[in-house]
């Protein structure tokens, strides 16, 4: 199978997963001239990549150009925590199987409950919506 092309689509996936697994630390520069040389690509479809990580806000666009990964705040890692804990009642509380039924009870435990095991909640959930596949 040949390899995927290098497009703006494909640069933006992988930089956003290397944001979403900690490869790029919060309030990490990004430098275009980096990111250039790491995927063989223009300034381009790496500009245009980092662009819609802003618009998703997991990047900064820095006065007169530049990016930076967006740094976590404690309100704003509270309501991330908030959120996610929403999202799991508002799905728990729709019929499904049995079996994804009792996934998400656990979830919603440790969802509503930060510090009590969200990193088995990171190896519990495999949807690609809801964390890129690795």
């Amino acid at each position: 199978m040949a390899p995927e092309p290098i497009t703006a689509d494909y640069i933006y996936r992988r930089i956003r997963h290397e944001i979403v697994e900690g490869a790029f630390a919060p309030g990490a520069m990004l430098k275009l001239s980096r990111l250039t040389d790491q995927f063989g690509a223009s300034a381009t479809p790496v500009r245009d990549a980092l662009n819609r990580l802003v618009g998703e806000r997991l990047v900064v666009l820095l006065p007169g150009g530049g990016f930076r990964v967006r740094k976590l705040d404690a309100d704003r890692l509270a309501g991330l925590y908030r959120w996610h804990g929403h999202l799991i009642q508002f799905a728990h509380e729709r019929p499904l199987p049995e079996s994804a039924r009792k996934g998400l009870g656990a979830l919603k435990h440790e969802a509503l409950e930060p510090g009590t095991g969200g990193r088995s909640v990171r190896k519990t959930i495999r949807h690609p919506g809801l964390i890129p596949a690795q």
